[in-house]
């Protein structure tokens, strides 16, 4: 046999066994068929087609200790959506780590933690919801999910582990007011971050917390705040306001804020306080400013964010009534965009907020009986507002002119609408509860003004309403 024919067959063999080894080592596309996760009561199936991973079953999902694990760790690179099944009740930890190609993910109700390193690198993440079960998410979940631009943390989760969103592309985050414990450098390098709002029952700004977010402009510590860490907000060098309310101020690490030129960030202090602070360590080296607030004559209290165009109002009792230009905050009317009438709060006085153009988004707290006349009239950047059940009276004019509001909705103990109540131009339906009395409404389309009966019937209605 000549050296030629034996070169040639050596080279096919070769190249025969490469293919072969190729063909073994890339991922099968198998029938979908669902197979155990072991270790567990749960179930897998990948579906190629859709490039679909589910698992179901009833519990825990174990920890992996490594990527390599994952039962379905063969796709990894390939998977697109995960649906994880009611009744599942952890994330393990590794579980998704590497996959790179992940876009969508469903969690159920049932899952209460999701496991560390769970979605670490998964870049091609760009949202997710907790579900509402979630108490823990633990350390570095969603590391490095560099698309990771929005995520929905729900009322009822406990603790964010260190480094759960190190290096994300979050821009906007709020913790919800259960959460307790959120770990060291939690959202650092999270540089497309600009707002952050903390949880009022968090006690712990942990070291690098918020590390190098060089976008970060607006920060509001809550009361519960006792100790802030070494780097926390560090390199936050666009911030711009810092707002705080402890008639005391906090004694923290000297380098808490380091690489930002303070003397250009405000910093909010209660009224009164701004000696204190501007003696105080590392507070002294803002720009101290009092928070515009006071004590309405009937005991309420106000109190106006500048750095958040948010206005509040807490006590018990009535509002007192205002003739348009002696609101407390009338200096601001032009500004506020969010307003917060508290708990305990029976009433929203006569022309309270007559005029705030700004007004984007107003909550009334479950108590409320009465929105007095004009009490919003002329808010015509307000889109939306949700009357609590306990509303017995809209005085004339409460919504007159709020031209950017749609729809609305009566709640069952409504019992008096005074004349031109609902008088808003882009209003076209109107919600009514069984046991709402008929009375006529008005409403302006193209500049015509439209008079009709409310029905009583609970249901939707476009504006004309039939006659009653």
């Amino acid at each position: 046999m000549n050296t030629r024919r034996i070169h040639s067959r050596l080279l096919l063999a070769l190249l025969l066994l490469v293919a072969g080894l190729a063909g073994a080592m890339r991922p099968q596309r198998v029938a979908a068929q669902s197979q155990p996760i072991p270790g567990s009561s749960l179930s897998w199936e990948y579906i190629p087609g859709t490039k679909t991973l589910s698992i179901t079953g009833s519990g825990d999902m174990p920890d992996f200790a490594i990527f390599m694990n994952q039962p379905w760790g063969a796709f990894r690179e390939q998977i697109e959506t995960v649906t994880i099944g009611a009744g599942v009740t952890s994330v393990g930890k590794n579980a998704f780590l590497g996959c790179t190609a992940l876009t969508a993910v469903t969690l159920p109700s049932s899952v209460t933690t999701i496991g560390a390193f769970a979605f670490v690198s998964c870049k091609a993440l760009t949202g997710i919801t907790i579900p509402s079960g979630v108490k823990t998410i633990k350390e570095s979940v969603f590391f490095s999910c560099t698309a990771l631009t929005s995520v929905t943390l729900p009322e009822g989760l406990q603790t964010i582990g260190a480094s759960a969103f190190l290096g994300c592309s979050l821009t906007n985050v709020t913790l919800p007011n259960s959460v307790t414990t959120m770990g060291g450098s939690a959202f650092s390098g999270c540089e497309a971050l600009t707002n952050v709002t903390l949880s009022d029952k968090l006690t712990t700004i942990e070291e690098r917390v918020f590390n190098g977010c060089s976008q970060l402009k607006n920060v509001t510590i809550p009361n519960s705040v006792t100790s802030i860490g070494k780097n926390a907000f560090a390199s936050c060098t666009a911030l711009k306001n810092v707002n705080v309310f402890w008639d005391t101020p906090l004694t923290i690490s000297a380098d808490a804020f380091s690489g930002i030129e303070l003397n250009k960030v405000k910093l909010y202090v209660p009224a009164g306080k701004k000696g204190a602070y501007q003696a105080a360590n590392v507070w002294k080296g803002f720009d101290v400013q009092e928070i515009p607030g006071g004590t309405l004559e009937n005991g309420l209290h106000w109190q106006y964010i500048p750095s958040s165009h948010s206005l509040s109002i807490t006590g018990s009792g009535d509002m007192p009534d205002f003739n348009g230009l002696d609101q407390p905050w009338e200096s601001f009317q032009d500004e506020i965009e969010t307003a917060t009438i508290g708990a305990g709060v029976t009433s929203v006085g006569r022309r309270a907020f007559l005029g705030s153009r700004a007004l984007k988004s107003v909550t009334l707290p479950a108590g409320l009986k009465t929105l007095g006349v004009s009490a919003f009239a002329g808010c015509d950047a307000l889109t939306r507002i949700e009357l609590p059940d306990a509303l017995q009276t809209l005085e004339a004019g409460a919504f007159s002119s709020c031209d950017a509001l749609t729809r609305i909705e009566l709640p069952a103990a409504l019992e008096t609408i005074g004349t031109n109540a609902l008088n808003a131009g882009g209003l076209t339906e109107i919600k009514v509860q069984t046991g709402n009395k008929p009375r006529a409404v008005c409403s302006i389309t193209r500049g015509k003004r439209r008079c009709s009966a409310i029905p009583t019937k609970s249901q939707a209605h476009p504006l004309p309403f039939p006659p009653a």
